[in-house]
């Protein structure tokens, strides 16, 4: 089966997901109502889980696993338990270059142009929001009876998330 037909729409919807993340992170600098920014917040998470649920069907594990470090990212964002500011925003935005890179040399056949275990590794770790302190173990958002873990990215089962269950906590 001849995938170029896919490998050219994934880079396409990467591209227009990375403008969602661009747009989004922009107007979060200005945005002063919390509905609007919750929605906002939303928006850019769901771009970036598409991405890498996209890339890991294709087979494209470097994007994959940037996209799911920085959905992370946003998941935090959304629970609230980390703040927006402009460390996150540049470290968003880096990430997004980097998955238009990696996109482009994933489709044409090349080999990564950036080590992306070092980007990952890069990614800074950012101040809490007071109003939620770094979740522990025993913690209940980390927790889930059914199933005992939880991805990172807020969805929980073998089913509801692509991410390999190695990457839960």
């Amino acid at each position: 089966m001849d995938l170029a037909a896919f490998h050219q729409q994934f880079r396409e919807e990467a591209a227009e997901n990375v403008r969602v993340l661009q747009d989004g992170l922009l107007a979060l600098e200005t945005e002063a109502d919390a509905g609007q920014r919750r929605a906002t917040v939303d928006r850019i998470f769901r771009a970036m889980h598409t991405i890498k649920g996209s890339a890991r069907v294709l087979g494209f594990e470097p994007i994959s696993r940037l996209a799911h470090a920085l959905e992370n990212l946003l998941g935090e964002l959304r629970q609230e338990r980390r703040v927006f500011d402009r460390p996150l925003a540049d470290a968003l935005l880096r990430g997004g270059d980097a998955i238009l890179a990696l996109s482009d040399a994933a489709v044409g056949g090349r080999a990564p142009p950036l080590d992306v275990e070092a980007l990952i590794a890069s990614l800074p770790a950012l101040p809490r929001s007071p109003r939620h302190p770094r979740p522990t173990r025993s913690h209940p958002l980390r927790r889930r009876a059914s199933h005992g873990r939880r991805c990172a990215c807020g969805l929980t089962g073998s089913t509801a998330c692509s991410t390999s269950p190695a990457n839960w906590s």
